[in-house]
Formats: structure tokens, C-alpha cells, sequence
């Protein structure tokens, strides 16, 4: 045996001892029975897979009006494959991670959440208030009463007749249940009744094992040290010291299979070339993806070997120009978070565009390069904003005029001064009004008009070829006076005074002292008449309150890239006359001004032509299938651009458009949803305009609803609502208007919008191949695809992958899945571990692609591992096999890690078990680790509105509650976005309102499962939570009008009465890991001991271990205080924290407002490891002088901390100035209640988005941030006494310290277990009666 295989199999035994972590997930609810997880996941693949697997299930089958009970029992094995025959090959793959995901085991356990009381044994059958329990029953069942319906839930399937429906309860693996179904069954295919199935539950002592996360080991720093030492042998606190010196790391290339007993640090001088190294590595392995996927997700491990590697003489990276991620025919996977789920969901979708264009002819590997084309020009032509002719209004208030004023009189003839090639640097200087600037803003908004003036006199000052204006707009009184005044002035006494008129108001804005009355220069005499032309201009082009800038008739928002997008127009323009002029295009009879505009629109509706690809996307309505596509064609019209037009035919407003429609000459498809006799004799009529003008001119009856024809428009167009007689849609080839609450589109508008939807796509496609109609709106939903969030991300809808070769590529499938990544993030091994689902699917080609950057120090500080599978396993009785599990194995034993779950948004998770501390996990003292996370909650998240517009209503309480009517989750509505959420588990939940000021009161009006711009009065029953993925809701609410009747003020009286009684003391705190859980215990023990009044602890649950919810009971049964868990989920818009402890800090401070219930009214927050030595009643009482909050400041009398004291220094010395102190955040107590009426939360949240900005501001985050923003929310500082901490506080203050906290030192880095001993007499006390409590020895308290 040679030296080689001696080191190999030495390797190889080592890794077999090595220690392991193994952490699985399961959810709150018993575990479910995988049969039903076939039947649920196949069904909601394909609803009509639901009767043939249900049969199956239950073993019944049936020839003509036969219906068989067959005692065959079914494997799980067997049923699934009995499923999988019934599907596509290509969708396999879909169903089969689904179903090892468990995503729709939440629809099951939704069936058990109806608490059913019944006198009947394992199955009976109901409708209305009559109950059957024995199966032969059904063949003599009771008429129901007149009228009723029998209320159907969210996840009933109705067998059978659904105008005569039962409900049966039951197992399938019921004998009785079996021969109920068959009974039914029976009677269902016959048409005498229908049916629907609902669960009940079964005995488990197994809990769901879940999938779908990820879990990460990060590496602790070392300098403080948190380790809980109890039960520790002098071996094991040995191992607690850290030794800075590491062994040398030696060159080699076996190093993936070489045991390591730590990570080897890595110097700053080892990261240059790192990626280059790595990618070099890969290269010289075949450019194995496994490969590359192992190293990345253990990349700490392996770094410091890969930065020994010689650098690659040549190395060339080819990579899109897009971030980092996951993209699907170009198609970004995910816009706003990592998610299986959404990567599945967007897999899926575009999977479908592939199958619905290779219906209509596309070869599938053909898609891909038709969507990149489609959407590199798309992003072009919808950069060419529409043209409005704009120039020369009366309603604009100018401020120069290059053709006629004086000082213009030196500039060129436009023609000469366009003649030779541009040089790019100024604006050509031609003295012709041919570019125009103008500001249609708020005037008094200071910023505004700030922006507003520092250009115009720009402009004016250098004399550029460029006419600048404004168009004043009213948003409140003080525009208006302002509008007035300038316009007045305007007229009067001409330009110049104008805007020094503007000069002068931005004086006075600016300005707290002076008054607002100095503004009113001018008498007003007929507003009317002075505001006509004003007016005229907001009308003709649709200004309202949202501020834009006019360049040369092209309309931008005024947003932060407004500069930008100004300069890019202004060269397009130039450049265009240029090329044209030198061209000799121009006639000469035509000025510049004219032919830049020659093509320009005289009105502007933003709501026909949509001027920003957001509100572009949200404009189109996704494609349905082929099959559904040619139900539209019952209804006429041809296949090339055809204007589709539903509504009802009695409606007059629906045949006033159906008549400007015909006027137009565009192709048309009148759809009439109540299929009213003449329209038929219409549609025939549509060649001849006048006789269809005439048919549409008359009186029409009115006609119910025709089903069919209302279901084609729903299925088709995804209209679903038809309350009101006049409601009127138009579509064309995709694009979808809503008339609701406007008027008809006149002829003229309508051939607007023909050439614009042209110009944007149409043309870009040919129009002569066959079903043009539905290629073109196919092709358009892969571009202008809306998914109805509220939030954007930013992203393009595609980005073209066709130009460049990839770093490493598998499979030669028809949809591409390209991985984008920066070796160097931590976000690498996320999407690396997330990718490894595709190798599922055949259909998908894969490819990595390389965006490589340099970095000073290795930010990938974890591994990491997804636990993302994709197929089920099964035993060898056919059995399902569930182990999912997050395995690291050849963990370094020496490195100090901490664990944390990685899972999407709408999940909370908790630690359920664990057997050693998993915020301080160090194999070599605690052995291998296995433990279990929690799934407690799934999410009810939304954005609420005041109305339809994004207001968000201040001082909306919300709430879920049960089948019961209870309250199960409560919070306030943040004025950041309206965002709330609500926690729930599987079930049906109903939204209500929550009262949370006095004397305001919401009432909901809708509630809508996307973001819509219109009110659809309908309110659903319940808010499902059927899978895995939670829900997202967008209510829209409205003030209730105050009620001063008798029983409104009874009602206030009795809520009063009833109102949950709270503690005196309410005390706020977190802790992660044993050690500080300790502290807490201690914590509260010395609360315990200072006080008579009654106390409730509120505990932070996301962090807590199973350690410390064991013992809460225990100590809260000794002290005799109660205790709540609560949580709150970092919201995905709001900026997340790497770090663990950065993490907490943000729950610290971030979430005040709606971390508790929200009728808690005072709060205070305790550091876990603190000592309490006061009663903390005398805290609540504290008069806090207006202030929502009070802290303590930071001491100063230890004087050889001088220093450190940072908040003395550059910053903090300048924000502060003499009057702020800087103030600790260990101790502070929080006036809730006014807390929220200020919306200080909201404020907070607000300013940490802005910090956060910048990754080396907010170093303290739960002190920097209420620190940073004394000016707006003022802090009351707490008297000196109020906390005592020995790095800043002397010796001699401790005498009146009311509490100790053990913070940290940054000149001695004392552990806190050494100077809790040494510091605080009484802590040891409190430690070893709690280690009695724990323990069960009996305790009396007098031993303190």
C-alpha cells in the first residue's frame, strides 16, 4: 500500500469519528397521512385529478350506474405512482417536490380546525341541522328546507350535484366512512345530490417533518466569551479558551477530503485572487457543479486552501449585467427573497409560456431566444415615452423665450447650429424654443421647488438654449394661495417678476419665523377666469397633485432619477435633430421645434398609455392556456389585433363604447355577458358600421347573467366581477382597461392606444403568422407579467442571457435556469443550495455564471445547507421514508458556531428541541448535535389602504380571529407601507378591525388577494392559510362615522368593563443562548424580590431554547409571576441584519408598536443580565414629561474608560451637541400607548431604513438608533441611579445603583460569568436557588 492510500484511508477513518450537527424542522400539527398529501398535492395540480385519487383511495369503482366497494388496500408506494400515471412527464417533477415539501399539508390540517361535535362514531353525513350516522341512511335522507344552501368552505370539492349538498365526516380508512362514500357516490353520479368530503383527525405522536429551509452554522466571534459553564468538567472549561494561534495551512489539492479540527483564518493578503483561484480550481475538476456547490456551502472550511493555489494566468469571466440570482428564461426566479416555494411558482409559469407558444406552432427550444428578443426590444420601445404637445400653452408659466427676448440674440440659426456632428457637451445654441423645461410641481413643497429653482436659474443664468416654466400644482391651501398669487403676477408684471415671486416663497417656506401672510402680494379678483388656462393645461394632459417634469413634451415623474432621465431624453432629441438635419430630412418650410413634435399627441391619459413599466406591467392580463384562449372564438373576431369589448348590451355606456369602438376601425370582439338576442344580429352586423350603429343606438332589455359566457371572460381575462350594469372592459390582444367609474373611450383615444400598444410590442412580433391574437399575448405576459404585489423590487421583468458563455453549464432541457452569484457572498451559498431543485427537471438546462469581486476580508462567515428535497422515499413495504433533515458532517470540533434558520417570510420558527445550546455549538465540548425547529406560525401578511389610495390608515388596529369569533393575533397597521401581519396557523381566519385609539374607528370595505387600483366591494369570508407558503392580503378600510347614539355609548362602557385586566409591571427582554437565558432567570428573580406588585414578563420567543421554556414554568410557579412569549417576523422590506445579536438588537427597538397586544399600555425593557435591586413599579409610575420613552444616560465617572467613550467624539459629539446626552439601551421604559398615537414606530423604522443604508452606521443599533433621533422623538432621561454598569460607572455610585447590568468591556473583555461572581454579592444566591427551583429541591427565601 502506497504513502498516498495510507493518507487517504487515515482521512477517510476520521471523518467517520468526526462530529456531526443534524437539525430537522417539523410543524405544529400532528403529522399528515401521505395518501392525503398525493390527493391534496395532484388535485391542486389539477382539480380534476381529485374524483379519479379519491376513488383510488377509498377502492371504489363503477361501470355505468355500478358502484363497487373494493377491499384492496393500497400501498403508499402504490397510490403514488397510481398518481403520477394520471399526469404529464414533465410535471412530475412539480408534483413529487411538492409533495416531499409537504406544501399542501396545511389544506389538510385545515379540515380539523372545525371543532364538530357530533353523537355519531368514526363518520356521519350533515346538511343543515340534520345529522345520519349509519351509511344506509343516505338512501333515506330529509328534503332540506326551502332555499337553503349549505355553506361550502375553502377547501371543499363538491362531488356531484352542487345545488343539493351534504357534508360527510370522515377517515378514509374508515370501514363505515368507506361505505358512506360509496353510498353517496352512488347517488351523485346519478344527480340526486352532492357531496363533499371533509377530514377529521387522526391520533399521532409524530409531528409534521417539514422542508423548505435552510440552516446555517455562522462563526462566533471570541473576544467575549457566552458560554453557560453549568455542569462543565474541568476538561470541558479547559476547552473554553480560545487560542489565537491556528495550525499552518499547507498547499494541497486533496483538501475537500482532509479532516480539520478548526477554520483556518484567512489574512486580508490571502483574499486577493480568490475567486480567480476557485474558479481555476473548478476548471481543472471537469467544472463539476457538485463540486462547486460542496466547497461554496462549506466555504470557510476551504478558503484558506483555495487562496495557496498558484493564481490562473489567464482568466475571463463572461457574466449578463444583472444581479446576482436566480433567473428562468431570463425571468427573475424571485424578486424580493429566496423562496423554493417562488422558485417553483416562477418555474412553473414559465414552463406554461413555453407549452402555450408550442401550442400555436413555437418549437420549445426556439421560446427562449422569441422571449429575449421580445423583451430586449420591449425595454427599448417602452424607454420611448409618448410625445405630447405640450410647447406654447397658455397654461405654462414661461420664464424665457429664446425667439423673442434680447439676450438670446447672439445664438445661431437652429438649422446651422444642428448642421455639424454634435460634440455632446452643451445643448446646440440655436435661438429656437425647440427644447422646453418645464416643473409642473407643488409650489410650497420646500423641496420641489428647491429642485425646481436651482435649474431654471441654471438654465437662465448660462444662457442655454433651452425655454423653462413651471406648472403650478394644488395639493393643499397654501398651493392654491401660492398658484394664485404667481399666476396673477404673471400676467401683470411678466416673468421676471414671477419668479422672484418663487424665489420669495421659497424664502418664506424655509423660513419658521416669518408668516405665510407675506406671500399675498396681489388681490385676487376672478379666480375663474385667472386659473382658466391653468386649468385647461391639467385637464388636457392629466395633472393632478403628483409632481412631474415636462422635457419637450415627454412626461417624467419627479423621483429621484428625474436628472437622469432628463439629460438621456435631452441628448436623444439632439441627437435625432442632429442625424436628421444633417440628413437633409427636415423640410424647410418646417422648424425643429415642429418636426421634434411632429408625431406629438394634443391630450395625455396616462390610464390609456401607461408611462412607466411598472404601471406598464400591471396593464396586461396573464395569457390562459390555448384550450381557454379558443373559447373566445364563439364570440367572432379574427386572430391578428383584435379589440375585445365586454360588458352587458343593455348596458347604454357598454354600447356607447361598443359604438366608438366601431368608429375607430379597430378589429372587434363584443363579448355580452348577458347574452341579450341582439347580439347576435350585432356581431353579424359589425362589417356594416351603420347598421350596427343603429342596433347599438336603440333600447335594449335588460338580461340575467349568462353563465357561460361570464365564465369564458373569467377564465380568459380574469374579470370576475360584473356587480354593476355598467361595467365596461376592453382587451386588446392583452391589455386590459377597466371603464369602472370613467367614461366610454372615445374612437380617437382608442386608435391612440392601437398605435401605442404597436409600437410598445406588437410590432415586434410578426403579425402575419396564425393566432396572432395569442402568440402576442402570450409573448407580452412573459415581459409584462404582474403578480399583483405591492412592493417592486426593481428588477427588469427578463434579461437576455443569449450573448455571453457561462462558467459551468448541465442539462439541455428548453427552459433555461441561469444562476448568478458573487463567490464572495454569503448569498452564493443560499442559491447555490436552492439550485440543486432543478436538477429535477429534465426539461431545464443549468448554468453558473460568475460575477466575481474583490474584498478585503472572507464575508461567507457560516456553512450552510438546504434542505430542499425533491423526490419521497419509500421503505421497503412501501411506506413513505420522511428523514429531511439539515446534516453537516466533518464539522471542525475547535470552531465556535451558532445556529439560525433561514425560511421564508411568512414563517415563524422556534427551537423545539435541542441536546446542547445552539447558539454556542462547539463540538469538542458538547459532542454531536441534533435538534429540532418549530414551525409555530404561519403568516397573515398584508399592506392596508384608506380608500383606493396608498394611504396608509393611522391607528387601524387588525385582527384575526377563529371559527369561534376569538381574538387568535392582534397588531397595529404601520404608517410604513400600512404593512401588518397577523400570526395563524392552517385553517380559515376571518380579518376584523381592532380598536387601538379612542374614538377611531375602521370598518373594512374589501379585501383582495392583489393589489388593485379598484374597490371590489366583495369581502371574503375567511383568509385561507392552505399551504405552506401563508397568505398576503390587501384590505381597503374606511373610517366609521362617529356613533353618539345610547347603545354606542353602552357599548364603550362595556367595553371598558370587559377590558383584559393587565399587570402592574409589564417587563420586556430577550436572550439567545444558555448563558444569557441564566442571566434571565436571575433577572427575574430579582425583580421578584423587590416588588409586592404583580408582574408579567414578555419574552422574545424567536431565539429561546427548549432549556428555557422547561424551566419558565417552574420559576414562574415559585416567584409567582406570569409570562408571555411573543414574536415578531422582520419584515422583507424593511433592511435585515446579518448578525444574530444585530438581529436582536433591531426586535429591541424596531418593533415596539406591534410586538405585544395591543392593549398594553407600558412596558419596560431589562437586559437579561442585568440584577434588579429596586421594585420596578416606581418606574412605571415615572412621569416620562411627554416623552414616549425614558433611558438612563451613560455614565461617566469612570474615568479610564475616557477613551472609549465614543458618543464624546466626531459624530456623536457634533449630533449631540451641549443640550443631548447619549443614552444605554439595557434599561428603558416605553409609553405604549402614546408610542403608537405618535406613530413612533413607524418613525424609527423609518430612519433605520435610511442608516441601515450604509452597512458602518448604527454599530449599536438598539442605542444609535432612539439615540440618533432625540430631535424628532424626544428621550426622557432617567435619573443616573436607574442603571449601574461597572466599564462606565465608578466604584462609588453602585451604592444607589437601583440595577446592575453586566456590560461589556472593551479594555479587561472580563467574561460575564467571572464578573457576575466577583461583582454582585447576591447573584450566586439568586443562581443556586434557581438551580434548586430547576431541580426541584425546596426552597424558602429567606437563604437571601
Amino acid at each position: 500500500m502506497n504513502a498516498l492510500s495510507v493518507v487517504f484511508l487515515l482521512n477517510l477513518w476520521l471523518l467517520t469519528l468526526a462530529e456531526y450537527v443534524n437539525l430537522q424542522m417539523v410543524g405544529s400539527w400532528d403529522q399528515t397521512s401521505f395518501k392525503m398529501n398525493v390527493l391534496e398535492t395532484f388535485s391542486a395540480h389539477n382539480e380534476s385529478l381529485y374524483l379519479p385519487l379519491t376513488l383510488k383511495l377509498i377502492g371504489i369503482t363503477h361501470n355505468e350506474d355500478e358502484v363497487e366497494l373494493e377491499d384492496v388496500a393500497v400501498s403508499d408506494e402504490d397510490y403514488f405512482k397510481y398518481a403520477c400515471s394520471l399526469v404529464n412527464t414533465d410535471d412530475l417533477g412539480f408534483l413529487e417536490t411538492d409533495l416531499a415539501l409537504r406544501t399542501y399539508s396545511p389544506r389538510i390540517v385545515a379540515h380539523f380546525q372545525e371543532d364538530v361535535l357530533s353523537q355519531c362514531d368514526g363518520a356521519w353525513l350533515k346538511q343543515e341541522n340534520n345529522v345520519y350516522c349509519m351509511p344506509d341512511d343516505v338512501f333515506a335522507l330529509k328534503t332540506a328546507s326551502e332555499g337553503h344552501v349549505e355553506p361550502l368552505k375553502a377547501f371543499d370539492r363538491v362531488i356531484g350535484n352542487s345545488e343539493n349538498v351534504f357534508i360527510l365526516y370522515g377517515d378514509y380508512e374508515s370501514e363505515k366512512f368507506r361505505h358512506f362514500f360509496a353510498n353517496l357516490y352512488e347517488s351523485a353520479i346519478s344527480g340526486k345530490l352532492g357531496f363533499a368530503w371533509r377530514y377529521t383527525p387522526r391520533e399521532e405522536i409524530q409531528k409534521e417533518v417539514l422542508a423548505g429551509y435552510g440552516i446555517d452554522l455562522t462563526l462566533k466571534r471570541t473576544d467575549y466569551i457566552a458560554i453557560d459553564d453549568r455542569g462543565f468538567t474541568e476538561e470541558q472549561q479547559a476547552k473554553l479558551k480560545f487560542e489565537p494561534d491556528q495550525e499552518t495551512v499547507v498547499p494541497v489539492d486533496d483538501f475537500i477530503d482532509r479532516h480539520m479540527d478548526d477554520i483556518p483564518k484567512l489574512s486580508q493578503d490571502h483574499m486577493k485572487g480568490l475567486v480567480g483561484k476557485l474558479v481555476s480550481y473548478i476548471a481543472e475538476k471537469g467544472s463539476d457543479l457538485r463540486l462547486f456547490r460542496k466547497i461554496m456551502l462549506d466555504f470557510p472550511k476551504y478558503a484558506s486552501y483555495i487562496s495557496l493555489r498558484p493564481e490562473p494566468e489567464k482568466l475571463v469571466l463572461e457574466s449578463p449585467n444583472v444581479p446576482a440570482g436566480i433567473y428562468i428564461n431570463g425571468a427573475p426566479a424571485t424578486e424580493k427573497f429566496l423562496s423554493v416555494f417562488e422558485v417553483l411558482k416562477r418555474l412553473k409559469q414559465e414552463k406554461l409560456i413555453v407549452d402555450n407558444l408550442s401550442s400555436v406552432g413555437v418549437d420549445k427550444n426556439e421560446v427562449r431566444t422569441l422571449l429575449y428578443r421580445f423583451a430586449n426590444e420591449s425595454i427599448v420601445a417602452a424607454a420611448h415615452l409618448p410625445r405630447y404637445q405640450t410647447t406654447d400653452h397658455p397654461g405654462i408659466v414661461y420664464f424665457n423665450d429664446l425667439e423673442n427676448d434680447p439676450q438670446y440674440a447672439d445664438l445661431q440659426n437652429a438649422r446651422l447650429a444642428y448642421k455639424s456632428e454634435w460634440s455632446g457637451r452643451k445643448i446646440p445654441p440655436a435661438r429656437e424654443n425647440i427644447h422646453d423645461l418645464v416643473f409642473a410641481i407643488n409650489p410650497t413643497d420646500p423641496l420641489q421647488l428647491q429642485y425646481s429653482l436651482m435649474m431654471i436659474n441654471a438654465i437662465l443664468n448660462n444662457l442655454i438654449s433651452q425655454r423653462v416654466g413651471l406648472v403650478p400644482l394644488v395639493k393643499t391651501e397654501q398651493d392654491q394661495v401660492v398658484t394664485e398669487q404667481l399666476i396673477k403676477i404673471y400676467r401683470t408684471s411678466g416673468p421676471i417678476e414671477a419668479l422672484r415671486y418663487l424665489i420669495l416663497v421659497h424664502e418664506v417656506i424655509n423660513s419658521p419665523g416669518v408668516s405665510f401672510d407675506t406671500l399675498r402680494q396681489v388681490e385676487i379678483s376672478d379666480k375663474d377666469e385667472l386659473l382658466r388656462n391653468l386649468d385647461s393645461f391639467k385637464n388636457q394632459f392629466a395633472l393632478r397633485s403628483q409632481p412631474h417634469v415636462i422635457i419637450n413634451g415627454i412626461f417624467i415623474e419627479l423621483n429621484q432619477n428625474w436628472q437622469y432621465a432628463m439629460s438621456e431624453q435631452i441628448t436623444a432629441d439632439i441627437l435625432y435633430l442632429n442625424s436628421e438635419q444633417r440628413q437633409g430630412k427636415i423640410p424647410k418650410e418646417v422648424s425643429l421645434k415642429d418636426y421634434l413634435r411632429q408625431e406629438a399627441l394634443a391630450r395625455r391619459d396616462p390610464f390609456l398609455i401607461p408611462e412607466t413599466l411598472d404601471r406598464l406591467r400591471s396593464s396586461y392580463v396573464p395569457a390562459p392556456t390555448y384550450e381557454t384562449y379558443q373559447l373566445l372564438k364563439k364570440f367572432g373576431g379574427d386572430d391578428k389585433i383584435v379589440l375585445n369589448a365586454v360588458g352587458k348590451l343593455s348596458s347604454r355606456k357598454f354600447r356607447n363604447q361598443v359604438a366608438e369602438a366601431l368608429k375607430s376601425g379597430i378589429s372587434l370582439r363584443i363579448i355580452d355577458v348577458s347574452s341579450s338576442p341582439e347580439t347576435e344580429t350585432l356581431t353579424q352586423s359589425l362589417d356594416d358600421v351603420d347598421s350596427a350603429l343603429e342596433i347599438l343606438d336603440g333600447d335594449i332589455a335588460t338580461e340575467p347573467i349568462d353563465n357561460s359566457a361570464f365564465s369564458v371572460v373569467s377564465e380568459c381575462f380574469g374579470i370576475d366581477d360584473f356587480a354593476d350594469d355598467d361595467d365596461v372592459y376592453l382587451i386588446l390582444n392583452g391589455r386590459l382597461i377597466d371603464l369602472h367609474d370613467r367614461e366610454p373611450v372615445k374612437a380617437v383615444d382608442l386608435q391612440i392606444l392601437f398605435n401605442r400598444e404597436k409600437s410598445v410590442r406588437l410590432n415586434l412580433l410578426d403579425e402575419d403568422t396564425q393566432n396572432f391574437e395569442y402568440k402576442s399575448w402570450v409573448v407580452t405576459s412573459s415581459f409584462y407579467n404582474d403578480d399583483g404585489d405591492f412592493l417592486l423590487s426593481g428588477l427588469l421583468p427578463r434579461y437576455d442571457f443569449s450573448q455571453s458563455s457561462s462558467f459551468i453549464e448541465q442539462g439541455t432541457g428548453y427552459v433555461d435556469v441561469d444562476v448568478v452569484i458573487d463567490p464572495l457572498s454569503e448569498q452564493a451559498q443560499s442559491i447555490l443550495a436552492l439550485s440543486e431543485v432543478f436538477e429535477k427537471f429534465d426539461f431545464v438546462r443549468s448554468r453558473i455564471w460568475i460575477k466575481p469581486s474583490e474584498k478585503e476580508e472572507l464575508q461567507i462567515k457560516r456553512l450552510y445547507r438546504g434542505v430542499f428535497p425533491t423526490s419521497v422515499k419509500f421503505h421497503e413495504d412501501g411506506t413513505e421514508k420522511r428523514d429531511y433533515s439539515a446534516f453537516f458532517d466533518d464539522v471542525p470540533k475547535k470552531t465556535l458556531f451558532t445556529a439560525d434558520v433561514d425560511v421564508i417570510p411568512s414563517w415563524i420558527v422556534s427551537i423545539k428541541e435541542a441536546n446542547t445550546d445552539l447558539d454556542n455549538i462547539k463540538l469538542d465540548i458538547s459532542g454531536s448535535v441534533d435538534g429540532t425547529y418549530e414551525l409555530r406560525s404561519i403568516l397573515v401578511q398584508g399592506h392596508a389602504r384608506e380608500g383606493i389610495d396608498t394611504i396608509a390608515p393611522l391607528g387601524l388596529g387588525l385582527q384575526l380571529l377563529g371559527p369561534n369569533g376569538a381574538s387568535v393575533s392582534d397588531t397595529n397597521v404601520m404608517a410604513n407601507l400600512g404593512y401588518f401581519q397577523l400570526k395563524a396557523n392552517p385553517g380559515l381566519w376571518t380579518l376584523s378591525t381592532k380598536k387601538i385609539i379612542p374614538d377611531v374607528e375602521f370598518e373594512i370595505d374589501a379585501v383582495d388577494t392583489k393589489y388593485k387600483t379598484r374597490i371590489s366591494r366583495r369581502l371574503p369570508e375567511k383568509i385561507p392559510i392552505l399551504d405552506l407558503t401563508g397568505a398576503t392580503v390587501y384590505p381597503i378600510v374606511s373610517k366609521k362615522k362617529p356613533s353618539n347614539n345610547l347603545f354606542s355609548g353602552l357599548s364603550k362602557s362595556l367595553g371598558s368593563l370587559f377590558k383584559p385586566k393587565q399587570a402592574e409591571i409589564n417587563i420586556f427582554t430577550v436572550a439567545s443562548g444558555h448563558l444569557y437565558e441564566r442571566f434571565l432567570g436571575i433577572m427575574t428573580a430579582s425583580v421578584m424580590a423587590h416588588t409586592k406588585h404583580t408582574v408579567k414578563f414578555w419574552l422574545i420567543e424567536n431565539y429561546m431554547s427548549p432549556k428555557l421554556k422547561k424551566h419558565l414554568p417552574l420559576l414562574a410557579k415559585h416567584y409567582g409571576f406570569d409570562y408571555e412569549l411573543v414574536t415578531y417576523k422582520w419584515p422583507t422590506w424593511l433592511r435585515g441584519q446579518r448578525e444574530k445579536q444585530r438581529t436582536i438588537w433591531g426586535y429591541k427597538i424596531l418593533f415596539l408598536d406591534v410586538l405585544f397586544p395591543q392593549d398594553l399600555e407600558k412596558v419596560i425593557f431589562v437586559d437579561s443580565d442585568q440584577i434588579v435591586r429596586t421594585d420596578m413599579k416606581e418606574l412605571v409610575d415615572m412621569d416620562l414629561k411627554g416623552a414616549v420613552y425614558g433611558f438612563t444616560p451613560m455614565c461617566d465617572s469612570r474615568k479610564e474608560m475616557e477613551g472609549f467613550r465614543f458618543w464624546k467624539q466626531g459624530y456623536w459629539k457634533t449630533l449631540l451637541g451641549d443640550n443631548l446626552k447619549y443614552h444605554i439601551s439595557a434599561l428603558y421604559v416605553v409609553d405604549l400607548k402614546k408610542f403608537r398615537q405618535i406613530a413612533a414606530g413607524d418613525r424609527l423604522r423609518q430612519h433605520y431604513q435610511s442608516l441601515s443604508a450604509d452597512p458602518n452606521s448604527l454599530s449599536n443599533l438598539d442605542q444609535d438608533l432612539p439615540n440618533n433621533m432625540q430631535h424628532t422623538i424626544p428621550i426622557y432621561s432617567l435619573p443616573q441611579e436607574w442603571l449601574w454598569c461597572e466599564t462606565w460607572c465608578d466604584d462609588e455610585s453602585l451604592k444607589k445603583a437601583k440595577t446592575i447590568d453586566l456590560c461589556n468591556n472593551p479594555l479587561t473583555k472580563e467574561p460575564k460569568l467571572d464578573r457576575a461572581r466577583r461583582q454582585i454579592p447576591e447573584w450566586t444566591k439568586y443562581d443556586q436557588e434557581i438551580e434548586s427551583i430547576i431541580r426541584g429541591y425546596p426552597v424558602t427565601h429567606d437563604e437571601l
